[in-house]
């Protein structure tokens, strides 16, 4: 059983852990892990959050390097802003039904992280939200998502295959920056551009794109290459 005087608690907030680390459960009558409350934690291995908890706060995990699992239950809501961030030692994350938002820089730099699982909940991510995750090979977009942000999965060297859903009407022009992703989307016909957007338009654009290649205007499915003014 875990110590309960590891914990700083008030009004449901967890402020702080103190404890020595290694696999840890967060005690029931949590609601929130609050802002940096185990930043640079570096000894904790697992954690385990309780059901009650509705959001993870900004930087709540950030720098947990020997992190190699967590447990999320369904009713969180918000994953904060750089909540993951620079967790190398996690390796996969399936984010619950009913998170809707997933914050700026919150899995940055998780180099570990192999495999994400983002429900049809979300209806945000945030600037470079997944942005190094080298170890990253492929996501799904949900439906819910309408805007991919600005670098959300730049540098994830190690991406193969993004699928978009149909609910996304724009991605940011650094959205793949330094990243080489097919893009499956065959909700957006290639005819369906414009003469000026075709060219931003294709399977698998942002290899071709940038590799120089020439781009088959017959493949249905597509990128859709504009800067956001």
């Amino acid at each position: 059983m875990e110590n309960t005087q590891d914990f700083v608690i008030k009004n449901g907030v967890l402020n702080r852990y103190t404890g020595p680390g290694g696999d840890v459960a967060i005690p029931a009558g949590v609601t929130e892990i609050g802002y940096m409350a185990f930043s640079g934690c570096t000894s904790l291995t697992s954690v385990t959050i309780p059901e009650g908890v509705t959001a993870i706060g900004w930087h709540a995990f950030e720098g947990c390097m020997g992190l190699t699992s967590v447990t999320i239950p369904e009713g969180v809501k918000k994953i904060g802003n750089w909540a993951f961030k620079d967790c190398t030692g996690l390796t996969s994350v399936t984010i619950p039904a009913g998170v809707t938002e997933i914050g700026w820089d919150a899995f940055r730099d998780c180099t570990g992280l192999t495999s994400v699982t983002i429900p049809e909940s979300v209806t945000e991510i945030g600037e470079e939200a997944f942005s190094g995750c080298t170890g990253l090979t492929s996501v799904t977009i949900p439906a819910g998502v309408t805007e991919i942000d600005r670098s959300t999965f730049s540098g994830c060297t190690g991406l193969t295959s993004v699928t978009i859903q149909a609910g996304v009407k724009t991605i940011n022009k650094f959205t793949f920056e330094d990243s080489r992703p097919a893009i499956i989307a065959p909700h957006i016909p290639v005819a369906g551009f414009d003469a000026a957007d075709k060219p931003g338009a294709c399977a698998g654009f942002a290899k071709l794109y940038l590799d120089g290649a020439a781009l088959d205007e017959e493949i249905k499915a597509g990128y859709y290459f504009r800067e956001k003014s």
